[in-house]
This record gives structure tokens, C-alpha cells and sequence, in this order.
């Protein structure tokens, strides 16, 4: 009975090693020292941050307001640049395009691959292909958002993003960060207006985007080094009431909005 006994923790602890070691080879399988030599192919995670309202904190943590964070819809696209920096020798870039599913799947037009080594990510959106640092920079520089964003694709495609990032195990979660500011327009119409939905027409061709389900509510993107201007007007009787909103350069901040209510009364 004794020699069973010796035989049957010798099998236990032979056991516990086993699983020990081979949990020990899973944690290794992903390090940067034990990568497979043709690289480890990533899964792509794609966050984006809301806008937050002008003089207020946002810290990061959280949404500030779960209806100004951006959603992407089938086939919208962002980009990422690929920076590998050898110990010796000029960067390497490589440029990827990818684009989401009906499921919020995202795919590349190329396989993503993760080199061991010193390996950065730049993601970005709308896509446009960059082989470099400096047509990536050039290109966010010399971005301005379209006039007319009076429908979803005219105004996700004005939505200027940028961010960052970061590999683990087999997935690269990036999180885009709003480079843009938010105008946001209120108009209340006047409660003894004949037309319960009236049309807002607007001026110079700067047509804001009316959000689905929130009658009277308009968005438009603008640049933050540029004072901006919007002039439009809804019928009222016989005539038509107009309305003009100024924002300062001042006043314009990367992922901030600004509110103006429109109120004829």
C-alpha cells in the first residue's frame, strides 16, 4: 500500500509540473522574445472617444454623454500606420486600411502582422493611404471638414480622428481621439408655429447634419483654428425667421462642443 501511495503522488506531482510548464508556455507565447518568426497575426479592437461639452473635464475614463460618441456603421474605414524603429538603421512603415462589418467586425486589406522589436501604431479616420509619419501628419494638418455634412456619411467623413495602439496577446485596440470641434444647434420652434416639422434652410452652403430622433437638433464639425459661421432660418407665418450662430477661434477645442438654442419666441 505504501509503494501505491509514493506511486500515486509521484503521478500528482508529475502532474502539477506538467500543467505548471504548460501554463508557463502560454504566458510566453506572445512575448515580444517568443513571437513566431513571420510575425503574430492581430485582431483589431476599435474604440472612439465622445465629444465632451466646452469648460468641462473630461477625463478619459468615461463617455461624457453617450450620444455625442461616434459609431461606426458598415463600411466606414480607418487607417493605420505600422512604425517599426530598428536599433539601427532608418523606420519602417507599413499602411493598412481597414473596414468594418454589418457584425462591427474589422477586417484589413492585408493581413496585420506584429514584428517583435520596437513596433508603434498610429490609427486614423476618414482613411486615406500615408506611407510615413509626415504624410500622416501632413494629411491631418491640411484636413477640413466638408461643407455640406447634411447627411451620416457627409458628417462621420468630416469627423477627424487620431490615436494610438496597443498590442495585447493577439489583439491591437486602438482608441481614436476627436481632433475636430462640435457645433451643436438647438432650434425651438415657436409652440404656435402652423408646421409642427418645419425645414431649415441654410445659408453658403454650410449645412449641418439633423440627428436622427431629435426634432430641431443639428451638428456641424468645424476646425479649431478657424472661427466659424452658420446662418439659416425656418419658416414663421408668413415670412421667415433667420437666425445666425458665431463661434470664435477662442472658443473652438479639439472634442469639445458648443451649444446655441435657437429660440424665435
Amino acid at each position: 500500500k505504501s509503494i501505491m501511495k509514493q506511486y500515486r503522488l509521484f503521478m500528482l506531482l508529475a502532474s502539477v509540473f506538467l500543467l505548471a510548464g504548460l501554463n508557463s508556455c502560454l504566458h510566453e507565447e506572445f512575448s515580444e522574445s517568443t513571437l513566431p518568426e513571420k510575425g503574430l497575426s492581430l485582431s483589431l479592437n476599435v474604440i472612439s472617444s465622445s465629444y465632451a461639452p466646452t469648460g468641462v473635464e473630461n477625463t478619459g475614463t468615461r463617455t461624457s454623454e453617450e450620444d455625442y460618441t461616434t459609431r461606426f456603421t458598415s463600411g466606414d474605414r480607418i487607417g493605420i500606420l505600422q512604425i517599426i524603429t530598428p536599433d539601427n538603421g532608418e523606420k519602417q512603415y507599413k499602411n493598412y486600411c481597414c473596414t468594418v462589418d454589418d457584425d462591427g467586425n474589422w477586417s484589413s486589406d492585408q493581413p496585420l502582422i506584429h514584428q517583435s522589436g520596437n513596433v508603434s501604431y498610429i490609427a486614423y479616420y476618414p482613411y486615406q493611404k500615408v506611407n510615413d509619419e509626415a504624410e500622416l501628419n501632413a494629411y491631418l494638418a491640411d484636413f477640413t471638414p466638408l461643407q455640406d455634412q447634411s447627411t451620416p456619411e457627409g458628417y462621420t467623413n468630416s469627423d477627424l480622428m487620431k490615436g494610438e495602439g496597443i498590442v495585447s496577446n493577439t489583439t491591437l485596440t486602438v482608441t481614436l481621439q476627436h481632433l475636430m470641434a462640435l457645433i451643436v444647434v438647438k432650434v425651438q420652434y415657436p409652440s404656435d408655429l402652423a408646421e409642427t416639422s418645419p425645414v431649415v434652410s441654410w445659408e453658403d452652403g454650410k449645412i449641418p447634419y439633423p440627428v436622427v430622433g431629435q426634432e430641431g437638433v443639428f451638428r456641424y464639425l468645424v476646425k479649431t483654428n478657424v472661427a466659424i459661421s452658420l446662418e439659416g432660418g425656418y419658416p414663421y407665418y408668413s415670412g421667415t425667421q433667420k437666425f445666425k450662430i458665431q463661434a470664435e477661434e477662442s472658443e473652438l477645442f479639439p472634442a469639445r462642443y458648443l451649444l446655441y438654442k435657437v429660440d424665435a419666441e
